[in-house]
């Protein structure tokens, strides 16, 4: 983008959208309002401009307020894919990013992103993030980074999306279909809201349908072998059975995929999971990418340092178990899937790491399997691995070994045995 190019959009947004009070939201249900009556509330619009020719997407945060409730936002936005172009108020480069101290009366602040991000140092390169010449696909919580934030009281934002590029392109997100026009983002869960989730834009090819109460779009760029039916089959299939599991009120899901060079798997992100064209819908192994994602997905559970075996345990255990209790995976097949997991437990000395292989992922869901085998014994089939997550999840703490530990003793009502068992690999 020239220089003069440049100058022109920044001149554009300064001109445009000039105060959030003239927003009007996408359908007719009213934007809510914060459950705490003290805190004071700012509008937030965020918007961003692609241009696949530059390969990035110009951005633009405008905060509006009337007493300065925003402060400061501290933005987690390394140099590699984020360059600060200008801001209203106070504007400062810091070692993770950027420091913007907008107005009293709010302000703009504009920067430039770099799409394209190679995962991991694999040759040939694969991308969780790309954008070609017809269309993009990424996470919007990179597009819009995350920030430490320091207001005026307990001041709460009221946030906005939008989203342009050119004029055949299409934007579909989490939060639904996104374009010129500002859409509401309807979350309360924290102080400073910015829009997540796994997000495609351009020509698009998508599939929708309701299934358990949720509104699914399946969505990928046009040639690009995404078999969105079938993902709809299976989550028609499946979605229901999980979500017995991980209840959730949230009515919105987006799945996204692409083909090589994207990464060659599956990632799951806030209500929304991108899948590689090639993932079958079962593996070989007995196990289904879809179902694991969707684990993750719904049970929303983290895990702390090199405990991740626990929550890549119980998707990958759910994954095989969700299909057992559907039919979509026989009796028999869901045998054969623990005893491989059991085999694959063999391979390994350890379940410890921040980033588990296959054969650990493998002996952590075998491990899963037989912590369900003892509290279903234990309770004479009153109770079972699903009695388990609830525990797991109350304050959303990223989840230890001896918190998962004290939840399973407390379901129990005594120390596991199973746990005992595979002392050794923990």
């Amino acid at each position: 983008m020239s220089v003069m190019a440049r100058a022109l959009w920044l001149a554009l947004l300064g001109l445009g959208l000039s105060g959030c009070a003239a927003l009007v939201e996408r359908g007719d249900q009213p934007l809510d309002v914060s459950d705490d009556a003290e805190a004071a509330t700012y509008e937030v619009l965020y918007s961003a401009d692609f241009l696949p020719a530059d390969g990035i997407a110009l951005v633009e945060i405008r905060v509006t307020q009337d007493a300065g409730q925003l402060r400061e936002a501290d933005f987690r936005a390394p140099a590699s894919r984020y360059k600060p172009l200008a801001a209203d108020g106070e504007l400062v480069e810091t070692d993770r990013g950027f420091l913007w101290r907008p107005p009293e009366g709010g302000g703009v602040l504009t920067y430039e992103f770099k799409v394209a991000n190679q995962r991991g140092r694999g040759n040939p390169p694969s991308y969780d993030a790309r954008m070609e010449a017809a269309w993009a696909l990424l996470r919007a919580d990179h597009l819009f980074p995350p920030a430490r934030t320091r207001t005026a009281g307990p001041a709460q934002s009221q946030p906005w999306i939008r989203l342009t590029g050119p004029d055949d392109w299409h934007f579909e997100t989490r939060y639904g279909p996104v374009g010129a026009e500002p859409v509401a983002i309807r979350e309360r869960e924290r102080r400073f809201i910015r829009p997540t989730g796994w997000m495609v834009a351009g020509q698009l090819g998508i599939r929708r349908d309701e299934i358990a109460g949720i509104a699914v779009a399946v969505a990928g760029p046009t040639e690009q072998g995404f078999r969105r039916n079938d993902i709809l089959a299976m989550l028609n299939w499946n979605l229901s059975a999980l979500l017995e599991v991980f209840p959730d009120e949230r009515d919105r899901l987006l799945i996204v995929g692409a083909n090589d060079p994207s990464w060659r798997g599956g990632l799951s992100g806030p209500y929304s999971l991108y899948l590689h064209t090639d993932r079958p819908m079962v593996n070989e192994d007995g196990t289904s990418t879809v179902i694991h994602e969707l684990v993750h997905v719904y049970s929303r559970q983290s895990a702390s340092g090199n405990d991740n075996w626990i929550i890549e345990g119980i998707a990958d255990f759910y994954a095989v178990e969700i299909m057992r209790r559907t039919g979509t995976i026989t009796a028999a097949r869901f045998e054969r899937a623990v005893t491989s997991m059991a085999q694959r437990a063999q391979r390994i000395d350890t379940l410890k790491a921040r980033g588990v292989n296959h054969d650990q992922r493998a002996a952590a869901a075998r491990l899963m399997y037989e912590i369900d085998q003892e509290i279903r014994a234990a309770s004479n089939g009153r109770q079972s691995l699903d009695d388990l997550m609830p525990l797991l999840e109350p304050d959303r703490t990223a989840l230890t070994q001896a918190l998962f530990e004290t939840a399973l003793t407390d379901l129990l009502g005594r120390p596991s045995e199973t746990l005992s068992d595979w002392a050794a690999l923990l």
